[in-house]
């Protein structure tokens, strides 16, 4: 693909765009999962103030509620993946059908 070709729309830039589009979706999936991550285990090692404090629990216990966030993220990450997945998929299956004609 040259230059000129993005300009002269005689080649589609669809499917390339979409492939890297993909690599993109799933760079940003693993930070987020990377990050959600990273939060369950800061709370996993939270030591609870004598006097009660504004932490955010769940279940009143550090190590519970951190390991459920670090599931929970590990598991929106999958679904994530699945999604961006199969919408890339129907792209490049929609781009794949054969043109209609006009009658």
């Amino acid at each position: 693909m040259t230059i000129g070709d993005i300009f002269t729309l005689k080649s589609s830039i669809a499917p390339r765009l979409i492939r890297c589009l993909y690599f993109v979706m799933l760079i940003v999936i693993a930070v987020f999962v990377t990050l959600g991550v990273m939060r369950g285990i800061r709370i996993m090692s939270f030591v609870p103030p004598p006097m009660p404090g504004r932490y955010p629990r769940l279940f009143g216990n550090p190590p519970l509620d951190g390991t459920l966030l670090i599931l929970w993220s590990l598991l929106r990450g999958a679904i994530a993946v699945m999604i961006v997945r199969i919408l890339a998929e129907m792209g490049l299956a929609v781009l794949a059908m054969p043109r209609r004609t006009e009658t």
